[in-house]
């Protein structure tokens, strides 16, 4: 019983993480392809929301007294995409 609960748990924690991938061509339609060099390397993370969550409510505690319009949108977030160049010499 207990084996099947520990496989259970690691199916069930390997299911959460399937949304936090590495895409190494990601949709960049907001930069030109000529404005980076040719050893230019991009890469984007789809972060989990329960990541995201627990990191957000912070923020939103702080900003419901001095910006709530900002505390509004932060409430908003449904995605939450990390997108990292490196390499690039211009």
């Amino acid at each position: 019983m207990k084996q099947i609960l520990t496989i259970g748990a690691l199916l069930m924690f390997c299911l959460t993480l399937q949304s936090c991938f590495v895409k190494t061509s990601p949709n960049m339609s907001f930069i030109s392809k000529r404005d980076l060099s040719s050893d230019t390397e991009v890469a984007s993370v789809r972060v989990p929301m329960f990541l995201t969550r627990t990191f957000l409510k912070s923020k939103i505690k702080e900003l419901d007294e001095d910006d709530a319009v900002a505390a509004l949108a932060l409430r908003k977030i449904k995605k939450l995409k990390v997108m990292t160049i490196s390499g690039n010499k211009r």
